[in-house]
C-alpha cells in the first residue's frame, strides 16, 4: 500500500474540515431609515393626533417589532436613557389595518411603507412633558417592566417630545450653568482666576444651560469675542433642552468636548460674552468670561536664557 505523505494528510484534513464544519453565514446587512426622526407635539388632554411615519429598507429583508418606550435625559450632551416601559398619560396604537404595536411584520429589501401612529392623551392627563421613542427592533422586545435577554438586537427609532397642556401656557425657564474657556494654564491671584493661552493655541469654549421649568426649551445662543486682534460673533443653532435637565450647547463644527473652538492668531486680553434666547416671552440669559493670550513658550525660553546669562556673568566675576 502506498504511504500517504504528511502534506497530503494536512490537505485531506483541511477539506474534511470544510465539509463537516461549513463556514458561518455572513452577518445580516441592515440599512433602515425612518422619517420624521423627531417630533415636538403640544396636545390637550383627551385629544388625539395621527402621525404618518415613512419607513425604508435599503438592506437585507428583516422582521421588525414596532414598540413604544419612554426615555429620560442623561448627562449634559444630549444623551437619553431608554426605559423598558411606557410612562405617562399618553396612549399609542397603530392605525394600519395590517400592523399592530408589539407585533412583528416582515419588511422586504428595497421596500417602503407608512406606519400610522395614533397618539391619544387621557381625559385627566396631568400637564407636563412626556418623552417617548417609537422603536422598530429586529428581535422580540422584553415585556414591559421585564428583564431584557442577551439576544443581540438592532433598532431604529424616532423621538416624540410631547407636551400636555390644557391652557396652552408653557413654563419655560432656564439658567446658565457654565460659560468659560478650557485654558492650557490657569493662575489664581488674590482669588482672581487668569485663563492663559499661548499664541496659536486653539481655545475651547463651554456653554452649558439648565432647563429649570417643566416644559421643553428651544435655546439658541450668540457668543461674542472682543479683543485686540479679533472681534467676532459666533452663532450656536437652536437646540432642545428637555425639562429638568441641562445640556451643553454646541456649534455645528465642534466635538462633544466643547461648545465652540476658537482658532487663529490671538494676542492680549479677550472678553467672551453670550446671549441665550429661550423662546418668545422668556428672559434672555447673559454671561461673560475672559482670557489672556501671551507668547508663553517664547517667554519661557527667554527666561531660561536670561538665567544662563546672569549665571555666567556671576561665575565670571567670582573667578576674576
Amino acid at each position: 500500500m502506498k504511504k500517504i505523505s504528511s502534506l497530503t494528510k494536512i490537505l485531506l484534513l483541511f477539506f474534511v474540515f470544510l465539509f463537516v464544519f461549513p463556514s458561518p453565514l455572513s452577518a445580516q446587512y441592515l440599512s433602515l431609515s425612518i422619517s420624521p426622526p423627531l417630533l415636538r407635539i403640544i396636545i390637550k388632554p383627551k385629544k388625539s393626533i395621527l402621525i404618518a411615519y415613512t419607513l425604508k429598507n435599503k438592506g437585507d429583508p428583516v422582521t421588525l417589532y414596532p414598540i413604544i418606550r419612554s426615555f429620560e435625559p442623561k448627562g449634559n450632551k444630549g444623551e437619553i436613557k431608554l426605559k423598558d416601559f411606557i410612562k405617562g398619560p399618553v396612549h399609542f396604537r397603530l392605525d394600519n389595518s395590517d400592523r399592530e404595536l408589539n407585533q412583528p411584520f416582515f419588511f422586504k429589501n428595497g421596500d417602503s411603507t407608512q406606519l400610522l401612529l395614533r397618539i391619544k392623551t387621557s381625559e385627566n392627563a396631568q400637564e407636563g412633558d412626556y418623552y417617548y421613542t417609537f422603536l422598530l427592533v429586529t428581535s422580540p422586545p422584553p415585556p414591559e417592566g421585564g428583564r431584557s435577554t442577551t439576544t443581540t438586537r438592532a433598532a431604529i427609532g424616532a423621538n416624540l417630545l410631547i407636551t400636555v397642556t390644557n391652557s396652552g401656557n408653557l413654563e419655560r425657564k432656564g439658567k446658565i450653568v457654565l460659560f468659560d474657556v478650557i485654558p492650557h494654564y490657569r493662575l489664581e491671584i488674590f482669588n482672581h482666576k487668569l485663563n492663559l493661552f499661548d499664541i496659536n493655541d486653539k481655545i475651547p469654549v463651554i456653554l452649558t444651560v439648565a432647563n429649570t421649568g417643566r416644559n421643553l426649551l428651544e435655546a439658541e445662543a450668540n457668543i461674542e469675542l472682543k479683543g485686540l486682534s479679533h472681534s467676532q460673533t459666533y452663532k450656536i443653532p437652536k437646540q432642545n433642552i428637555l425639562a429638568n435637565s441641562e445640556k451643553m450647547l454646541k456649534s455645528n463644527s465642534t466635538t462633544n468636548s466643547s461648545s465652540l473652538v476658537l482658532s487663529g492668531f490671538f494676542l492680549g486680553r479677550y472678553i467672551l460674552s453670550t446671549h441665550i434666547n429661550l423662546g418668545e416671552g422668556t428672559k434672555v440669559l447673559y454671561e461673560k468670561t475672559q482670557f489672556y493670550v501671551i507668547p508663553i513658550k517664547v517667554l519661557l525660553v527667554l527666561s531660561f536664557l536670561s538665567i544662563l546669562i546672569f549665571a555666567a556673568i556671576y561665575i565670571k566675576k567670582k573667578i576674576t
